[in-house]
């Protein structure tokens, strides 16, 4: 959590040199989590813009590695070093290795990665045909305008690079310089990489930022977390924040990050709240007004790259490297948050607890409501709206049937239907009798794979997004079926098959499964949304 970081939370005292009741937060700002800083000096001046900043583990004197566009240095704030005097043409980031002897360094013109030895101090090839651009894994791996490196949480021997014009996570065993390719899908030019967990946040395009998961079985997912592929600049819930064009992300603490969102010379740092889920301000106090982080908020150039460090945020600009030091986590000050409620099918109105305990019958529309926190008179926004989705009590079972002897013509599927019928009809009287209704409506369906036939007998008790899970009715009927014989088989009378065809039960339960009230829609467990049906 927030106030487990080494930044000191607190609700309404602000830092010495602002005064609390001179404090007033931009009215657009309440209800924002809320970064500020209060101390900042000059690191170190360069000589060009900042592509990249990690701490300098391998020189015990030096505080920052950092890469301009064409050289590495290295400064503990009074003398810098120029590690190679080679010039190396638009480095975009870098990492070090495990061993911390050398560094990858990420050249994106010349779409590859060179190796620099700390000791040695000069550059070899390491990955990717410097000059050639492509896309080809294995010993003699191809990349086209990679941007950023980072090592593997799980295994500090490989590395996790970001190739932004092939739309890909490729992966980089730095033993045997074999590489892979992690995810092409549902990503977009790839860019900053930052670990969260054992989870990557990358940001994609500049403009939104997508969280890539590994699950046990070794399949990978990338998912949108906040921002979306429409350029903007709006802060908020991460669903509704937008980015211009984020140059850099970095890590505050285990539940926030930093992200500088630069375009034109402009260039703003976020806030990314993981607790909360928004996007947060970041400002700069000068005197007792709160300066945007802007080139009119202490950046002479705007801010580019990012690097927090032990109780400091270095801010890498045009010409210098800031030190920002003295922070404050604001939480919002108007702590009370939108909420959205769903009507059931049919249903006309629906009442909404709100948050003063009131509970009142809404129909459907948007209602802003007033509540006062601490000496705030706060607004927050009722949603009463038709659900997109539904989670419906639905009877299931598996039988062990050849596929090809049912539900394949005219005849097997109107004598597979009449059994499911007969069976619903068992389920009503049997396991449901007064608690639960089996839908009049929906008709028991089913799909059959190889020996596998799977049949749903759907309720009509439906539930709506958000509503708590019917758990006793749900248990209740969990033992009414155990207790029953219904579902156990299939009597299944097939044309080229006498006596009747048995199918065998080989599990049964009952589940809430959820579905689209469009019903041109289909649901994406994935996704847990509906997508068009095409």
């Amino acid at each position: 959590m927030l106030n487990q970081w080494y930044f000191k939370v607190i609700l309404l005292t602000i830092t010495s040199c602002v005064k609390a009741d001179e404090y007033i937060s931009p009215p657009e700002w309440r209800g924002l989590s809320t970064m500020s800083y209060d101390d900042i000096s000059s690191f170190v001046r360069t000589p060009s813009i900042i592509t990249h900043m990690e701490s300098d583990r391998f020189n015990r004197t030096s505080i920052l590695l950092y890469s301009t566009k064409n050289f590495l240095y290295s400064s503990d704030g009074c003398v810098t070093d120029t590690i190679v005097l080679d010039a190396v043409n638009s480095i975009t980031g870098f990492t070090q290795s495990a061993s911390l002897r050398y560094v990858f360094v990420v050249v994106q013109e010349l779409h590859c990665v060179k190796l620099l030895s700390r000791h040695e101090k000069h550059y070899q090839s390491f990955v990717g045909k410097c000059g050639s651009a492509g896309f080809q894994d294995g010993e003699h791996a191809l990349f086209n305008r990679p941007y950023a490196a980072v090592l593997d949480a799980k295994d500090r021997d490989k590395l996790i690079i970001s190739d932004t014009h092939n739309h890909a996570l490729r992966y980089v065993d730095t033993t045997t310089k074999m590489t892979s390719t992690i995810i092409r899908s549902d990503i977009r030019h790839p860019q900053s990489l930052c670990w969260h967990d054992m989870q990557l946040l990358v940001v994609n395009k500049g403009r939104y930022i997508s969280l890539v998961s590994w699950a046990y079985n070794g399949s990978v997912s990338n998912n949108v977390l906040a921002g979306s592929k429409t350029a903007g600049d709006t802060f908020g819930r991460f669903s509704d924040a937008r980015f211009r064009a984020i140059s850099d992300i970095a890590k505050l603490g285990d539940d926030a990050y930093i992200v500088v969102d630069y375009q034109d010379d402009v260039g703003k740092m976020k806030l990314i709240d993981m607790s909360k889920q928004v996007v947060g301000h970041v400002c700069i106090y000068e005197g007792y007004s709160c300066k945007r982080t802007t080139t009119t908020g202490g950046f002479p150039y705007g801010p580019r790259s990012l690097l927090n460090l032990e109780g400091k945020l270095y801010v890498g600009a045009y010409s210098r490297i800031f030190a920002f030091s003295q922070s404050q986590y604001y939480p919002p000050l108007c702590p009370y948050e939108n909420m959205t409620v769903y009507l059931k099918p049919g249903q006309k109105e629906t009442k909404v607890e709100l948050v003063d305990g009131n509970i009142i019958s809404l129909p459907e529309g948007s209602y802003v409501m007033k509540k006062k926190a601490m000496s705030e008179i706060c607004t927050y926004t009722v949603n009463v709206t038709k659900t997109p989705l539904t989670k419906r009590i639905t009877f299931s079972a598996e039988y062990e049937v050849e596929c090809s002897l049912v539900g394949t013509d005219d005849y097997s599927k109107r004598v597979l239907e009449t059994v499911l019928n007969h069976q619903k009809n068992k389920l009503q009287s049997i396991v449901c009798e007064l608690d639960c209704s089996l839908s009049t409506s929906i008709n028991p369906y089913y799909h059959c794979n190889g020996r596998h036939l799977t049949v749903h007998w759907p309720t009509d008790n439906v539930y709506v997004l958000g509503s708590s899970e019917p758990a006793v009715l749900m248990d209740k009927l969990r033992r009414h079926l155990s207790k029953s014989n219904v579902m156990k088989r299939l009597e299944l009378f097939v044309l080229s098959n006498r006596p009747a065809l048995i199918a065998k039960e080989r599990s049964r339960k009952v589940e809430l499964l959820t579905s689209c009230m469009d019903t041109r829609k289909k649901y994406n467990a994935r996704l847990n949304n509906c997508i068009s049906d095409k």
